[in-house]
């Protein structure tokens, strides 16, 4: 693993739980994690952090 340099983290206002969640996705199959890993965080995206938190 690659050491990454610290940047500060500026809050996007515009960033939603979906969006932020289909980044995690996309940098887990990036990494070549396994398709039922990614399966799985896809379906607790969908069924339970999208849904609640979508009106906060």
């Amino acid at each position: 693993m690659t050491a990454m340099a610290a940047a500060p983290m500026v809050p996007d206002p515009g960033i939603t739980i979906a969006r932020a969640g289909q980044a995690f996705v996309e940098q887990l199959e990036a990494r070549g994690r396994a398709k039922s890993h990614v399966e799985t965080v896809e379906a607790h995206l969908r069924v339970h952090l999208v849904p609640f938190f979508a009106d906060k």
